[in-house]
């Protein structure tokens, strides 16, 4: 916590109720509640005048995006009911939008392909048909966790969720950035951009969450969890359709059905290899699938695949099923490329196979898409002055070689410079209207990943360029606040969780200024100083429980515009703290040979913490403090560092249980401490000694396997032994007790790097026992460093030998 905030904490400390502030910069985000309420009045008013490339339909709200929802949804062919076709009508969303937590009704729906004849015709799907340009702007927010607002056909699920549930033939996205988490728990399909995509999806950037995680097929992709239907048997080269193009992807895709899986950077799958997928890039930090996953493609790629790039940090299906550009049935794709760094990115191209296009060096990925940048098309001022960015995409090519021709509505905007450049900076003209006037700026960028000259009718004369396109509002005077609204889950709050709360200023253009966080009120067991408040950017709020209860407790915050006259609150319930309850002891017997210390750990509690992190040199947040007031790793930081064991290891675990940061002393610098902790043969989570892990966790997010030791000669630092309670060696085999008690006994050396303090004599040790996954063999640990070996032995000969400095802890509250 900073100075700052620590003053403001203790300053209130001492009232009834603690308040602690923090400012943060105004963002368009607001409270989570219902779903919204549709408003169609941007349609119903302007229909007769509105809808044209030059004169379009204007959507400016979350209530006016579900007023479209509604609008596409409505099934054909109903007795008495006008369906609404928006077919090569245009829609322009003005502004950023957020959609603020609530559970979304995606647009379009899609259930099969069924169209039946009789007195009307009906069909099981209703896409979205027209033209939707978002400008460069942004809708934020976006959530679908429980597909309560995915459509129903005829009482039956429909099958597509994402901004868009399916987009048809004639349906059109362009320009526009999408931010949120989207799970297809109850459906198929799910993508950042659409669930089925059967239009032209070009220009967007997505940073989503894609999961699909029903008991159904999964399907999933960072912009469309599938594309191209049996309307596609006649495509041609002339006759494309199902276009997904110069889009970047940043969010990660999981799909968890362990068949019919699919997880694809781009796209989940490719309805037998239909559709057009070229210049994209996924920089996504993983693709996960229970069947195929691919960097680009799950699996069945486009007909047209080609010039797509995938820098994706992770990409992990069944064995076999895995590519950097198909998990598997890879067909006819040309000229795609991957970034093979790591293990955890893929060897072969698809299926196990193929190395055709696989990169190791991140500089040398080719510069594939464009994107201009969503944060400088945000509302301007008359007479302000902007400069609007074309950011190359991956971020690590090379983009010196592209050229730009920009294209400004001359009559709205003044060219200041930049002709030719990723940089144009326009001067808004003064306008005496009353109203907004919006102003298009685009550009022309050739020098792209593309090739030509192939035999197959498909897949030749690409294009290597990108036509992008923002649209600024510009406002001739101030634009007032109207109000302000907080938000966030609405789950249990778990002590070590950190998580995020938004403000939303209304309109999301106001000149609002900061926006003014507090804890206003606690209420139970809660106190002020369980909590530390970090600014996350945007007007929002980062909160993390340091100290959970066991009573009732929670936690009030409240968000407020910077001139104070609009505020709102929201209120956190906390979860109840369920702690590991240890038992310190000094080992005996067998389990302390002469060359180590037995002592006795002790937790150490929430009075040391300061002094903890000034002694290891990291921030007091990177610690939770239990119900019982003793210090443990917040659980962000043990989960970073199982996970680093795990890949030092390559082993897989399935559960966590971290343990208390305890303190034990030694006798002489660099000695070898037999700690012992007594636990319940639970919370070891394994049936025979030699199947239990433990993990030492480290602040900074790194950690290593303690390695078991069944006899003396295996004894030395980075070990554990288990004991009986009446002090006998347990011999590896022997059954553990889910019900009994255990002795367990840590070796760690003083000043080793399983040492988290670095004073002499004083040993401070965060460790974690976690469950392998089966079928996982025991961890090596790392080398003893002592022991009864030779090397080991002289290590603690040559240390003993060594002066003593001791720079002690205040050990002002142990126990």
């Amino acid at each position: 916590m900073n100075n700052t905030l620590k003053k403001i904490s203790r300053h209130f400390a001492l009232a009834a109720v603690a308040l602690l502030i923090i400012i943060l910069s105004a963002g368009s985000v607001m409270a989570a509640s219902d779903s919204w309420t549709p408003d169609t009045s941007w349609y119903d008013d302007y229909k007769n005048e509105r809808g044209s490339v030059d004169n379009p339909f204007l959507i400016s709200t979350p209530e006016e995006l579900a007023g479209l929802a509604k609008m596409v949804n409505v099934p054909s062919g109903q007795w008495g009911v006008t369906k609404v076709s928006l077919k090569d009508k245009h829609i322009l969303l003005t502004r950023d939008i957020n959609l603020e937590d609530r559970e979304w009704a995606p647009i379009g729906w899609y259930l099969s392909y069924t169209t039946t004849s009789g007195w009307t015709q009906t069909r099981e799907y209703e896409g979205f048909d027209g033209s939707f340009n978002g400008g460069g702007h942004t809708i934020s927010g976006l959530k679908i966790e429980t597909c309560e607002n995915v459509p129903l056909y005829n009482s039956k699920q429909t099958e597509a969720a994402g901004l868009f549930g399916y987009i048809s033939i004639d349906g059109k996205i362009r320009n526009l950035v999408v931010k949120g988490k989207v799970n297809a728990s109850e459906c198929e399909g799910v993508g950042g951009i659409a669930g089925w995509a059967d239009g032209l999806i070009e220009n967007c950037v997505t940073d989503v969450e894609v999961r699909a995680t029903s008991s159904k097929r999964g399907y999933a992709g960072g912009i469309a969890g599938l594309n191209g239907g049996p309307q596609g048997d006649d495509m041609t080269s002339e006759n494309p359709y199902a276009i997904i193009r110069n889009n970047v992807v940043l969010g990660s895709v999981f799909s968890t059905p362990a068949s019919f899986s699919y997880a694809g950077g781009i796209v989940g799958f490719s309805h037998w290899y239909k559709g057009k997928v070229r210049n994209n890039v996924a920089l996504s930090p993983s693709i996960v699938a229970g069947m195929d996953a691919g960097g680009i493609f799950g699996g069945f790629n486009s007909i047209i695949t080609a010039d797509n790039v995938s820098a994706a940090q992770k990409v992990s299906a069944s064995p076999g099923n895995v590519g950097g550009v198909v998990g598997n049935f890879g067909f006819g794709y040309q000229n795609c490329y991957w970034l093979y760094q790591n293990r955890e990115q893929p060897e072969y191209a698809w299926g196990g196979s193929g190395i055709t296009g696989r990169i190791t060096d991140p500089a040398k990925l080719p510069v594939t898409a464009v994107i201009m940048d969503t944060n400088d098309l945000k509302t301007i001022k008359s007479g302000e002055t902007r400069d609007i960015h074309i950011t190359a995409y991956p971020l690590t090519a090379d983009a010196s070689s592209l050229k730009y021709t920009w294209s400004v509505d001359t009559s709205k905007l003044e060219v200041v410079k930049g002709e030719g450049t990723p940089t144009l900076t326009v001067k808004a003209k003064d306008h005496a209207e009353t109203k907004n006037i919006f102003a298009s700026i685009s550009a022309d960028v050739s020098g792209l990943l593309g090739h030509t000259g192939s035999s197959d009718p498909y897949i030749s004369n690409f294009e290597t360029a990108a036509s992008v396109q923002g649209v600024l509002k510009i406002a001739s005077s101030a634009i007032p606040v109207e109000g302000i609204t907080a938000y966030g889950s609405n789950t249990a709050w778990k002590e070590g969780e950190t998580r995020v709360l938004g403000a939303s200023v209304r309109p999301s253009d106001a000149d609002a200024g900061d926006v003014v966080w507090t804890l206003s009120a606690v209420s139970g067991a809660a106190s002020s100083e369980d909590v530390i408040m970090k600014n996350a950017g945007n007007g929002n709020l980062s909160i993390l429980l340091r100290s959970g209860h066991k009573k009732d407790y929670a936690y009030t915050f409240t968000a407020t515009t910077a001139d104070g006259k609009f505020s709102d609150s929201i209120t956190v319930v906390g979860a109840p703290a369920t702690d590991v309850e240890i038992s310190g002891f000094i080992p005996t017997g067998n389990a302390v040979p002469n060359y180590v210390d037995p002592v006795k750990p002790i937790g150490a509690t929430s009075a040391v913490i300061e002094d903890i992190a000034a002694a290891v040199g990291i921030d007091v947040s990177a610690f939770r403090v239990g119900s019982n007031g003793i210090l443990y790793l917040n659980s962000e930081k043990v989960s970073a560092a199982v996970k680093d064991a795990e890949d030092r290891d390559n082993l897989k675990v399935s559960a966590i249980i971290p343990l208390p940061l305890f303190s034990v002393e030694v006798s002489a610098a660099g000695k070898i401490a037999a700690a012992g902790i007594i636990i319940s043969g639970d919370r070891l989570m394994a049936d025979t000694p030699q199947k239990v892990a433990l993990v030492k966790t480290r602040p900074d997010g790194t950690g290593e396997f303690f390695a078991y030791a069944e006899d003396q000669d295996a004894f030395g630092n980075k070990r554990f032994t288990l004991q009986t309670m009446d002090d006998k060696m347990m011999a590896p085999t022997d059954k553990i007790d889910p019900a009994q008690p255990y002795k367990l006994v840590l070796y760690i050396q003083d000043n080793s790097n399983f040492d988290m303090d670095p004073a002499d004599r004083s040993i401070i040790d965060p460790i974690a026992v976690v469950k392998l996954a089966e079928g996982s063999p025991a961890p090596t640990g790392g080398s003893s460093g002592g022991g009864c070996n030779g090397a080991g032995y002289a290590g603690i000969i040559l240390l003993a030998a060594i002066p003593v400095v001791s720079r002690t802890l205040k050990k002002k509250s142990l126990k």
